[in-house]
């Protein structure tokens, strides 16, 4: 099993691995890559993912769009893994730079059908200055980091991504 987890000490957000069927009695930890910090599987939340679809996403985790379009709210603030989803929005996405004269921003190293990345989600709004609002509502993002590119199916709003 390994899912997303955040270290309670430094908060890194990294892949963590347990085999229970090696030793189903022992506890497991997993060693922070960052500190070195040993975090208990009882200690482990799983950290939510939301699917969001390219070049969307690789805006997102590289820092150039600080909100994500949604047509319903979740009440959810905090940690999130960006999902990029099979599908691309190529269209959508060429047209939105063509209107808001932002023909600057190329996406290189595009990937689909997995975690690429991490960010925060500190509140919602339903109007906003940022050239990235086009939504109804609009989730405010910030600390948006890369991670290495991480396989996994994707699903509607916020889930829990099952990575082999």
């Amino acid at each position: 099993m390994k899912q997303f987890i955040k270290c309670p000490n430094c908060g890194s957000i990294e892949l963590a691995t347990v085999d229970h069927s090696t030793a189903p009695f022992s506890t497991w930890m997993h060693f922070c890559n960052q500190c070195e910090y040993a975090i208990q599987e009882s200690d482990w939340a799983p950290i939510p993912a939301l699917s969001i679809r390219q070049p969307w996403a690789w805006l997102i985790v590289n820092g150039y769009k600080d909100i994500e379009n949604r047509n319903n709210l979740k009440n959810f603030t905090g940690d999130f893994l960006i999902h990029a989803s099979v599908t691309p929005d190529w269209e959508g996405y060429y047209s939105h730079l063509y209107r808001n004269s932002m023909k600057d921003i190329v996406p290189t190293g595009i990937e689909c059908g997995g975690i690429i990345g991490h960010a925060k989600i500190t509140g919602f709004v339903e109007q906003s200055e940022s050239p990235w609002f086009v939504g109804k509502y609009g989730l405010l993002i910030k600390d948006a980091k890369p991670l290495p590119f991480t396989p996994c199916k994707g699903k509607l709003s916020f889930f829990k991504p099952e990575i082999e």
